[in-house]
């Protein structure tokens, strides 16, 4: 006589085993769906950073978003320095009116804090030898002697003032004898005005590295025998 309770109990069972692997499955291929999400998201993610960087063409177009379908905030201007929050591949994460915003990384150059020092300086500024005069001027384009000095201790993360005058009140005083290549030399052409008149970058052995005059160029010149010795008015250390 065949015992249907047996094969009703092992039915039972065998279904509840089943059940059992299948509701397994689901939770494995739903575990592995949910790592390989997991990754993506890693992959498109901005990554987190605290770079700085200077913008690299006439004008950079910020963006709400990291596309140029993303609606246009606002812009920046040749030589701006920025703080980079977070990156992607093509795009760079800042802060704009107090708000995150995005700019192409295109038209970013980092700012090489390994070099962040006195000759590190040095080495940048020379690469602008060659550059005009422009009076008024602080771009590739063309700088004066302030302009020059901004520009290139923008390079380094340092925001300078505009005129030679308050850049003076930036950094720490130091004497002639004392001078190390990054610091700053200032010069006063007339004793009783209140305004200094020329500021350069100290590159050693004496001499410093500066735009000088309409018609010129930015070059190395003597700081301790010539024109610009009878001038001196003193120095300053921004970096250490």
């Amino acid at each position: 006589m065949i015992n249907f309770r047996k094969i009703l109990i092992i039915t039972g069972i065998s279904s509840l085993m089943l059940l059992n692997i299948a509701f397994a499955a689901e939770v494995v291929i739903e575990d592995e769906q949910n790592v390989q999400a997991a990754e993506q998201n890693e992959e498109t993610e901005p990554e987190a950073t605290e770079k700085k960087g200077m913008v690299n063409v006439e004008i950079l177009n910020i963006r709400s978003g990291p596309s140029i379908d993303y609606e246009k905030l606002g812009k920046l201007s040749l030589g701006t320095t920025i703080e980079i929050k977070s990156e992607t591949e093509e795009w760079y994460e800042i802060i704009y009116d107090s708000q995150a915003a995005y700019v192409s990384a295109e038209y970013v150059t980092i700012i090489d804090t390994a070099n962040y020092d006195g000759n590190g300086i040095v080495e940048y500024a020379k690469t602008l030898i060659g550059t005009p005069y422009l009076a008024g001027g602080n771009t590739i384009k063309g700088f004066d002697c302030s302009g020059f000095v901004q520009y290139v201790m923008s390079n380094f993360g340092v925001i300078m003032p505009r005129s030679s005058t308050e850049q003076y009140s930036v950094g720490t005083p130091v004497e002639e004898s004392q001078l190390m290549p990054g610091d700053l030399v200032f010069f006063k052409y007339t004793k009783s005005s209140s305004n200094l008149s020329h500021v350069g970058i100290y590159v050693g052995d004496g001499n410093f590295i500066h735009s000088t005059v309409p018609g010129d160029t930015v070059k190395i010149s003597s700081l301790t025998t010539g024109y610009f010795a009878n001038y001196y008015y003193g120095s300053t250390r921004v970096i250490n």
